[in-house]
């Protein structure tokens, strides 16, 4: 049977106004009358899990709830609700439970056989909810323990099941109890287990009601809770609850939020007002230090601890006192509930005796407000001012959040180190709690506070209460100014690793090492006189170790030796004149140190990856070893204040104009990683790009610190550890214009208006009269208000009228040669422009930076850049050698840029058009890896590719060494070679996957890709389907790649992913920022033309920042599940408004429907079709109508039929099912014989059922012609 595709207008393509069902009253949907804005967003938002302990196996059920604060003044429905549990769309299972001020929406997980097995606490989620804003949840945060084991079956042999809560309520579930009320709390077992019984304390709002206890049968359980005359009020909805149940195999914990979204509220004293005077509501308060005496000057930190989930508190209209001194300033919420203010002993405060020192602090929300006026912790703090104390100062402190608790593998504790009055520092060396490294989490929270994140691992040590060992220590360019090596604050934090309940610490005592060797400078020649620090830490922070010997540069050091306390030690390295001189990071060093009858640590290498030299020939710093390679450093905007958001240019002018620098290790600014935007920018400047981050420290003018780690080619190095521009800039996160937490700008002029690169093409050969030579200008920070300020002239010939804005900071000029114009030489034609951006800001261009060789003979006639032979010439300028425009390439990239590429994965080499010619293609050979590689691929905008798959006998290659070269040929004939990256990679291909190149270990390319994982909002480079062309059918597999922007590899699907409408629940990461998603094609899907293949992904990354995929670059793969014939597709939708479609090919016949109204009262189109001559049988296919809102439907099986007059018979036809072709319909007239084809029109009709929701719906439609 032949087929044909069916021609169609192009206004099938076009969306369709929509209709409504008018039987029903107009109003909003019950139960969603109010509005998520979006400045409420990951504000107030919880989300919980019921149960929240215990292993779910297959048929057991997850109970996914979230609260949102709503805003009663808005009737806005919430819409298009979607979720993902453990990778499991669960959208359907959608619930609205809201009942008071606060939304509650819940969605239901049931395990399934084959679903992925997760740990403790560990299982994914990612749900959505829509309305005038949309919030976003990606993990719970009440702290379950909830784990999956996908693999048993319920009451399998030999397995285990944990008891688990499906529900716990309370009646009554509403209104308000006082004192004498009594009120029944009922707990549900998941599995109908009978044998439970309290496992622990179980408390009603924080009262003890373990004696009320009762199994009631069934798997329910019930305990009593009477209201006492002195018990806390609480507003509705947050009745708090801690009660611990089990049996022999294990126990379930539940606790504050209910999982019946009840909304009862206690007034213990029934006067109609939750006020609970000085209760403290179960808040603890403990003071940090917790013992000692201070003294006028020094500090003292008082924490409060939240111990429900509730939005954040602000100081209450009583305000915050310690010691009668107001401290409401300093309060802030630090994480998870907890709060701190921080009071300074002035030298005329109250002196108080040992515990003795008074609080009064309160709190408010919109939940109600506390008063606390009293320590929950019995610190014995003393403050004496006139004899100065038994205090030392500013003490530094040392606490944890939580600060109690077991904590298991995968879970966080947060450590905070206060070194009041101590700003701008940082880790000092390793940072270490319990033995493990936290130096890499460390941010900086400004005033002297900084916070580290400890993450439990499977193998760490377990601890018991109180026992979490810590070593750690901040400082600067003096040295070390702060060390912690035991904690302040008390805290009774244990760690479980394995989470089997038995805490088994190690044996033997803490092991003695070397935790880090590092140099003070960590740059820079050293020459006679100057001075080496040389640092040595000990991981334990054991104290006590003495000098055995110590070597650097071959010099004894042991008399320099220094115990510095919390584990480190220190020499000192005087460079003497008859000393060796060293290159860059070459200093030798071995040092020993011991105990009596105790450990002996050798420290043999530094690890800090210093560039320090020796020059010890010259005494006046006149270095005559490896010169440092970076003479400038500069940052543009260099003075004002900037906010979160914005962008910073960082640019290091290379000593000599050298271009061959690179990275050499480690390039951070303000503390952050921006090592994945190193450019070189070529004529010996480089360029790094800092994204102010929300979290990001805040800075005063010109204190932002770098430190980037540079090399040239021949290995020489140098760590950039200062600007040296002078610039004032600062940091503000809150408010770009001074929030006065950062010192506010200095300068009041506009920052700088500057360009990067001004190139001219074609930038070779010679013009004569009638060419034109285009100019080329790319601003900084791919600025894109720039305007002209003035004169632009090429040659002394104005050309401002043809300045063009293209795009990211691109503009450009054209200059056509003039009879009468200056003829110039090679390189010589002068350039004069003035600039402006929106904020006023000038600049004038002068020279261009590409050293172009271009010249100007006004006796060579029509040349076009090359063009001719310069017959008739004056001989003044070298002859062309080419005869048409040459072919330039700004960017020569490959893709992925790092990493290891192993036998079956691909490489992409990226070429993008200086010109954004899009009509270049391949002129000749095309090789990468010697392999033969095409076709050219255009993607975008002059943006072209070509693939290299890797083959099993393809030759291995060593970081940065991949070879290729291609002849690239434009529409005229003329062609290049290309067989040079511009931007550096270090991707290597290890054919065999055998960790080895050729026999040898590889070094370089550690496969991240330089990635900017977490650190700033992901962006897609491109995203494409494979196969790019062609039609898919049943079975048929397209796969969609994706590269993220900044190489990062920890994006994952953070929302609703759908490939034709099709959910997509699994992301291949195939390293260094390179992406997959397949999309199978199934019976059901809808067909689609060619390139017309929708898609819409949201994807995160591990800082839960966004990016969505909403288009492919241009593709004619197309979609035909049955693979029977041709066929066309499109959408239809409906809405209660009167009026035309406005599609010429589609005329809307009825507009509004009733509900139960039958076809006569339902909606009605007419579709104006051709079908090809010799293809007279048609059929069609329509999906389910789908509300507005995502969630109501309404079925189209039974309810909608077509028919055609132009049928051999008129009887309707009435479909069967969704997404299925009709019965045929034999065509046998024309309404056109005039025309091509044969003219139709088929009339669809839709039946409204009975029942169905009042609203706006929408659906697709199919159509398909055959010869029978």
């Amino acid at each position: 049977m032949d087929t044909k595709t069916l021609s169609r207008p192009n206004a099938f393509k076009k969306a369709f106004s929509l209709l409504t069902l008018v039987a029903l009253a107009a109003s909003s949907i019950p139960g969603f009358s109010y509005t998520i804005p979006v400045a409420h967003a990951n504000n107030g938002i919880h989300t919980y899990a019921t149960p929240s302990s215990g292993t779910l196996e297959p048929g057991g059920s997850l109970e996914v709830h979230m609260t949102v604060p709503l805003d009663p003044n808005d009737s806005n429905p919430v819409v298009s609700p979607s979720c993902f549990v453990n990778g499991v769309d669960v959208t359907s299972t959608y619930e609205n439970l809201t009942t008071g001020t606060d939304g509650h929406f819940k969605f239901t997980y049931t395990v399934s056989g084959g679903d992925t097995d997760r740990a403790a606490g560990q299982v994914p989620i990612s749900c959505t909810l829509q309305q005038t804003g949309t919030v976003t949840v990606t993990a719970f945060d009440d702290g379950n323990t909830v784990a999956i084991d996908a693999s048993e079956e319920p009451g399998g042999v030999g397995t285990t099941t944990l008891p688990s809560l499906s529900s716990v309520s309370i009646m009554p579930s509403s209104g308000s109890i006082s004192e004498g009320d009594t009120a029944e709390v009922t707990f549900t077992e998941s599995h109908g287990f009978t044998n439970l019984s309290l496992a622990g304390s179980c408390k009603v709002n924080n009262v003890d009601v373990s004696g009320t206890f009762q199994n009631i049968g069934g798997g329910h359980y019930r305990v009593t809770y009477t209201v006492d005359g002195n018990d806390a009020e609480r507003p509705a909805g947050w009745v708090l609850l801690d009660c611990t149940l089990g049996n022999q195999d294990g126990t379930v914990r539940a606790q504050h939020p209910w999982s019946d979204g009840n909304t009862l509220s206690i007034d213990t004293n029934d006067d109609g007002s939750i006020s609970n005077g000085t209760n403290t509501l179960g808040f603890t308060t403990t003071a940090e230090p917790g013992s000692g005496t201070l003294d006028a000057g020094d500090s003292l930190v008082v924490w409060f601890q939240d111990p429900l989930p509730s939005p954040d508190l602000a100081v209450g209209p009583t305000g915050c006192y310690v010691n009668g001194v107001d401290v409401a300033s300093t309060f802030a919420h630090t994480s998870n509930g907890r709060y701190r203010v921080a009071y300074t002993v002035g030298a005329g405060d109250t002196e108080r005796a040992q515990g003795q020192i008074p609080i009064d602090c309160s709190m408010q929300n919109d939940t109600g407000s506390v008063r606390l006026v009293s320590f929950t912790d019995g610190n014995t703090v003393a403050i004496d001012i006139t004899s100065g104390g038994s205090g030392e100062g500013d003490a530094v402190t040392a606490s944890l959040v939580p600060g109690s608790g077991i904590r298991v593998s995968g879970q966080d504790v947060e450590f905070y180190l206060e070194a009041p009055g101590q700003s701008f520092l940082s880790p000092f060396g390793a940072c270490f709690v319990n033995n493990v490294d936290v130096s890499d989490t460390f941010e900086d929270l400004s005033g002297g506070l900084y916070r580290f994140i400890y993450t439990v691992g499977s193998t760490d040590a377990e601890r018991e209460a109180g026992e979490i060992p810590v070593n750690c220590s901040l400082g600067g360019d003096s040295g070390i100014a702060a060390s912690v090596s035991a904690w302040t604050d008390g805290n009774t934090v244990a760690i479980d690793s394995n989470g089997d309940g038995a805490i088994v610490e190690p044996t033997g005592g803490e092991s003695n090492f070397i935790a880090g060797v590092f140099a003070n400078p960590v740059s820079g020649t050293l020459t006679v006189g100057d001075d080496l620090e040389i640092y040595l830490q000990e991981g334990s922070g054991s104290e006590g170790f003495l000098p055995l010997v110590c070597y650097v540069n071959n010099t004894e050091l042991t008399p320099t030796f220094e115990d510095l306390g919390a584990g480190f030690y220190k020499f000192t390295y005087t460079v003497a004149s008859d000393d060796e001189s060293r290159a860059a990071g070459e200093v030798p060093i071995a040092c020993s140190i011991g105990m009596l009858g105790g450990p002996v640590l050798n420290a043999e290498a530094f690890t800090d990856g210093n560039t320090v030299a020796i020059d010890a020939m010259d005494d006046e710093g006149g270095a005559t070893t490896t010169p440092s390679i970076i003479e400038a450093v500069s940052i543009v905007p260099s003075s004002g204040t900037v906010g979160a958001g914005a962008t910073l240019d960082v640019y290091f002018d290379a000593t000599g104009d050298a271009s061959d620098i690179s990275l050499g290790g480690v390039c951070t600014v303000n503390g952050v990683s921006v090592a994945g935007t190193f450019q070189n920018l070529t004529g010996g400047l480089y360029r790094v790009n800092y994204t102010v981050g929300q979290n990001d420290a805040e800075r005063a003018a010109g204190q932002i610190p770098i430190s980037c780690a540079l090399q040239n080619s021949a290995g020489a190095t140098t760590t950039v550890s200062a600007f040296t521009d002078g610039n004032a800039l600062a940091i503000d996160i809150e408010d770009a214009g001074g929030n006065g937490t950062t010192t506010p700008p200095v300068a009041t002029t506009t920052p700088a208006l500057s360009f990067i690169e001004v190139e001219a093409v074609p930038n070779t050969g010679i013009l004569g009269v009638g060419a034109d030579l285009e100019v080329y200008f790319q601003a900084t920070s791919t600025a894109t208000d720039v305007t002209l300020a003035g004169a632009c002239t090429v040659n002394g010939v104005s050309v401002a009228g043809t300045f063009q804005n293209l795009t990211d900071g691109l503009y450009k000029v054209v200059y056509t040669v003039g009879q009468s114009d200056v003829e110039r030489t090679a390189g010589q034609v002068p350039v004069s422009c003035s600039f402006q951006n929106a904020l006023g800001a000038t600049t004038t261009v002068s020279a261009f930076t590409d050293s172009n060789t271009v010249a100007i003979d006004i006796a060579e006639q029509g040349g076009g850049g090359n063009g001719g032979n310069n017959s008739g010439g004056n001989g003044t300028t070298t002859p062309p050698t080419a005869t048409t425009t040459p072919i330039a390439f700004s960017s020569v990239f490959a893709n992925p840029n790092a990493g290891m590429r192993f036998a079956g994965d691909h490489i992409f080499v990226h070429f993008q058009s200086a010109t954004f010619d899009t009509g270049l293609s391949l002129g000749g050979s095309c090789t990468v890896n010697g392999v033969a590689v095409g076709p050219l691929e255009h993607l975008n905008n002059g943006h072209y590719r070509v693939d290299y798959t890797v083959g099993p006998g393809d030759t291995e290659r060593a970081p940065g060494t991949v070879p290729f070269s291609c002849v690239i040929k434009d529409s005229a004939g003329a062609t290049t070679t290309v067989s040079a990256f511009t931007e550096a990679n270090t991707v290597a291909i290890d054919t065999d996957h055998d960790g080895m190149i050729d026999g040898e270990n590889v070094s370089g390319g550690d496969g991240s890709g330089g990635n900017q994982n977490s650190s700033t909002t992901p962006q897609l480079a491109w995203a494409s389907i494979t196969p790019g062309s062609g039609t898919l059918t049943l079975g048929g597999v397209g796969r969609v790649y994706f590269q993220e922007f900044h190489n990062q590899t920890d994006l994952a699907i953070g929302g609703a992913c759908r490939i034709n409408g099709v959910d997509v629940t699994s992301l291949d990461n195939l390293g260094a920022g390179l992406y997959r998603l397949n999309y199978v094609v199934a019976l059901g899907h809808p067909d689609r033309g060619a390139g017309e293949i929708p898609i819409s992904c949201v994807l995160t990354n591990g800082a839960n920042q966004s990016v969505s995929i909403v288009a492919l670059d241009p593709n004619a793969l197309a979609i035909d599940v049955n693979g029977n014939g041709s066929y066309t597709d499109g959408q239809i939708e409906g809405d209660v408004e009167q009026g035309a479609l406005g599609v010429s090919s589609i005329s809307q016949v009825r507009s509004t429907a009733t509900a139960g109204g039958g076809f006569g009262q339902g909606w009605e189109w007419t579709f104006n079709v051709t079908v090809p001559s010799d293809e007279q049988v048609v059929r069609m296919k329509f999906g389910d109508w789908v509300h507005t809102n995502g969630v109501s439907s309404v079925d189209m099986e039974g309810n909608m039929r077509i028919s055609s007059e132009q049928a051999s018979s008129s009887v309707p036809i009435v479909m069967a099912a969704a997404g299925v072709y009709s019965d045929p319909m034999a065509i046998v007239s024309d309404l056109d014989p005039s025309a091509p084809g044969l003219q139709i029109q088929i009339k669809v009709e839709m039946k409204v059922p009975s029942g169905a929701q009042n609203g706006s719906y929408g659906t697709y439609y199919g159509i398909q012609s055959s010869e029978e």
